[in-house]
């Protein structure tokens, strides 16, 4: 596995999804520490029913290690359920795992017979016609003292599949306030009608192209990313449009939603 730092004060830069660019000072100037994390595998199963199919599995993300006290546990946990598809365990147990996920596909829960593999290079493995495959990645999109968003991106192909399938979703961390931003407490409770109303007509406005695709009313935030001055609303494929959609993303501004937000969500977001 390969790991790189990066150190930079909070008080002093902000990331975004478009580099490095000035902010305002944070209440302790803080420094927070990343870790860039990579590795990948290789697999071939050379007589898997008849054929031989490979695996390849490659995941590089940051991964935020403190700022000042803070220890980032209740992130870390979500980061690692959303990245890696496990949750309770330390990193290194969670990659082992989804470098292994193509060989576990192919393993039955009525089949005993040991599997019969060996490590050929990723690059050999990712070229074949048959193959299982699994990508992940995360970036910093947006780090201001008080707020740090994190995407992560996951992408799968299992041999045999009618296609493959992409995940975009985001981690929103209220530094301000030590915890994971979820809709139970950035939103006010039974708000929920008004908020959906607005995300419905964005959608209309943003996709016009989709036809019927929104006529019946969003039923659900889905997963959100802040941004300096939006909320983007994410829906993954399937999840209120077909496959071919692809990743919707709605755009809706904080200030539209303004009056929606509970007092933590309005401190973190300084409006």
């Amino acid at each position: 596995m390969k790991i790189s730092k990066l150190l930079f004060p909070v008080a002093v830069m902000a990331f975004t999804a478009f580099g490095f660019q000035a902010c305002k000072e944070g209440p302790s100037g803080d420094a927070i520490v990343f870790e860039t994390r990579a590795d990948s595998v290789g697999f071939l199963v050379p007589d898997f029913y008849g054929d031989s199919v490979y695996c390849a599995a490659k995941y590089s993300v940051v991964w935020p290690d403190k700022i000042g006290q803070q220890d980032f546990d209740a992130l870390k946990d979500s980061l690692t359920m959303i990245t890696f598809g496990v949750k309770g365990v330390d990193f290194d147990v969670a990659t082992s795992v989804f470098l292994r996920t193509g060989l576990n596909n192919l393993v039955s829960d009525n089949d005993t017979t040991p599997l019969v593999y060996k490590s050929v290079p990723f690059e050999v493995a990712e070229d074949m016609p048959r193959v299982n495959l699994n990508y992940v990645n995360s970036e910093v999109r947006l780090l201001t003292p008080e707020l740090l968003v994190i995407r992560v991106s996951n992408e799968s192909y299992t041999y045999g599949a009618a296609h493959g399938m992409v995940a975009r979703q985001f981690l929103n961390y209220s530094i301000t306030n030590h915890q994971l931003m979820t809709a139970e407490n950035t939103f006010l409770p039974g708000k929920d009608k008004g908020i959906l109303s607005i995300i419905s007509a964005a959608a209309a406005e943003q996709y016009p192209d989709e036809g019927v695709l929104f006529d019946a009313p969003i039923e659900t935030y889905g997963n959100f990313e802040i941004t300096e001055n939006d909320f983007v609303f994410v829906y993954q494929p399937y999840e209120i449009a077909p496959f071919s959609s692809g990743v919707i993303e709605i755009t809706v501004s904080q200030q539209d939603l303004y009056r929606f937000l509970t007092p933590e969500a309005i401190q973190t977001l300084g409006l």
